[in-house]
């Protein structure tokens, strides 16, 4: 009798640890899932090493120091436009001084002010309407082609193992927070792909608990821009802020099954 009740608690047991695991198991498929559906995003903000302006706006109808939306303005370009031909309008926010630069050198943070569309071209100059401004125009703001600042992104497992920093934050505030974006030191050339599920980690040690071999997720990202070089990333998720120089990875499954 004893021996049966023995085995009885033992099966009961191991129900509950398998119950646990499968929960566990449940849990993090959900997590994935959740952050696997089309997000709006808006991308005001990215990082670029080097860009090449196609124009420049240098006046304006109204006399204003902030054009704004709607404002009929002169531009210069570097070549022949059409009536009806749009440019994204940027400014140059300058270099990024990292906290760690390693990786870093000669990313440049860009914001997207607004878009124009181009209403007439005269032998001498270029007439252009201004629309969908996000921001604060000027005179002296560049020109680039196309480029919209709303995009659907669907996150994906990355096919590779790759890890880097966190350069910045879009608004350089010192801290990133969810539904916010961020600078890092991987591109295109490092295997990073738009859509790649990111996660910010920190070291057990670093929040008090355990060992330093326990990586701990504290955000999700996804790459909305990609260059050569670097990446802009949006914030899905977070448990918390994190800062500059915080440490990423790609967020890839831990275990895999043979077909």
């Amino acid at each position: 009798m004893l021996q049966k009740n023995l085995i009885l608690a033992l099966s009961v047991f191991g129900l509950v640890l398998v119950g646990r695991e499968s929960f566990a198991e449940l849990e993090k498929i959900d997590r994935l899932s959740n952050v696997s559906k089309d997000v709006a995003v808006r991308v005001d903000y990215f990082v670029d090493q080097s860009l090449n302006p196609v124009g420049e706006i240098i006046d304006a109808f109204r006399q204003a120091e902030y054009l704004t939306e709607r404002d009929r303005v002169y531009v210069r370009m570097n070549d022949p436009a059409s009536v009806g031909d749009r440019f994204t309008i940027i400014r140059d926010l300058g270099r990024i001084s990292s906290v760690r630069s390693r990786g870093s050198a000669g990313a440049k943070r860009f914001a997207i002010r607004g878009f124009l569309r181009i209403t007439r071209v005269f032998e001498d100059a270029v007439e252009a309407v201004v629309y969908n401004v996000s921001d604060d125009v000027q005179r002296g703001d560049q020109l680039i082609p196309y480029r919209a600042n709303t995009q659907s992104v669907q996150a994906r497992e990355p096919e590779s193992d790759i890890r880097g920093i966190v350069m910045a934050g879009a608004e350089d505030t010192g801290i990133i927070g969810s539904f916010e974006l961020s600078f890092l030191n991987r591109g295109s050339k490092h295997g990073l792909r738009l859509n790649d599920r990111l996660v910010i980690y920190r070291r057990a040690t670093e929040t008090g608990r355990g060992s330093s071999a326990v990586e701990i997720p504290i955000a999700t990202l996804v790459v909305v821009n990609l260059t050569e070089n670097f990446a802009t990333a949006y914030t899905l998720s977070s448990e918390g802020s994190f800062e500059p120089g915080s440490t990423f990875k790609t967020d890839r499954a831990e275990v895999r099954y043979l077909e």
